[in-house]
């Protein structure tokens, strides 16, 4: 799974704000839609902004209550 954030910037060094604008399955359609998002931003915005896609990995365990409780 891949998440396209959205990094907001107050000053130079300080994060205002992290937003996820999408989930996607592919990291091809993650970059597409990054490219869109920082095109649409555009320069004329006062926020400083950084888009980016991460890979999240979800890992499922199936343990059960048995093996928790030693």
């Amino acid at each position: 799974m891949w998440i396209l954030l959205i990094v907001l910037f107050s000053q130079p060094f300080t994060v205002e704000t992290v937003d996820i604008l999408g989930e996607y399955t592919e990291k091809q359609a993650c970059l597409k839609e990054q490219a869109r998002a920082g095109k649409t931003w555009g320069k004329d915005n006062p926020h400083h902004a950084s888009f980016g896609c991460i890979q999240l990995h979800v890992r499922k365990t199936n343990v059960s209550r048995e093996t928790r409780e030693k």
